[in-house]
């Protein structure tokens, strides 16, 4: 079963603390740039978006967070390496002779509310009270080529909705925390559902 939410003034916060070089480095320093990637540091990054920074509204896609950390470059034939070549040997993905790998793992959670978050029961013609919280891993590969670079991800999440994604708690908690009114109905959210994304992205 899939729904596909809209968001509604959502903003995010990123918070990166170990940053690759060139987005710290100038142009001028390419000497120290070459050496700082020897380094090969990841990053680390921390999001939370929700609908209260730029409105009183909480409806539909109301708030979500994600903590994950993108690598640095992957070592040929290690373990992250051989997952790509043994995707690239079942599927027509991640084929190319020149290239650039990493990969990138993470945690986080969504939350879901119909438009009227004062009812307990909510209406059945609106949106229901749901949360996914999940963990997952993400492939990406540069292609690089002598016209333009390509870059191909490859994601798998795992994770469950209902009670066991812990919303209602996470979303009243946080309206307690700014004094907002809780919202009312999350003792009918969704059932409790363990789920899997798979998505493939080429850009």
């Amino acid at each position: 079963m899939s729904f596909i939410y809209k968001s509604f003034g959502s903003l995010a916060l990123a918070f990166c603390f170990l940053s690759f070089p060139n987005n710290v480095l100038g142009a001028e320093d390419q000497e120290t740039n070459a050496r700082v990637e020897d380094n090969n540091y990841g990053r680390i990054k921390l999001i939370n978006e929700n609908d209260w920074y730029v409105s009183d509204d909480d409806r539909h896609y109301t708030q979500g967070g994600r903590l994950s950390y993108l690598s640095g470059a992957v070592t040929p034939n290690g373990f992250w390496d051989q997952s790509f070549i043994g995707l690239g040997n079942v599927l027509p993905i991640f084929t190319s002779e020149s290239y650039k790998r990493k990969y990138s793992l993470m945690f986080g959670q969504n939350l879901y509310t119909p438009q009227n978050t004062s009812r307990i029961n909510p209406s059945t013609k609106d949106r229901p009270y749901g949360a996914w919280f999940y963990t997952g891993a993400s492939l990406l590969q540069e292609n690089v080529r002598s016209s333009h670079n390509t870059l191909e991800n490859f994601e798998v999440q795992a994770g469950v909705v209902g009670r066991w994604a812990l919303g209602g708690l996470t979303q009243n908690d946080f309206h307690q925390f700014v004094n907002v009114t809780p919202s009312m109905g999350w003792e009918n959210q969704l059932h409790n559902e363990p789920g899997v994304i798979l998505t493939y992205e080429r850009k």
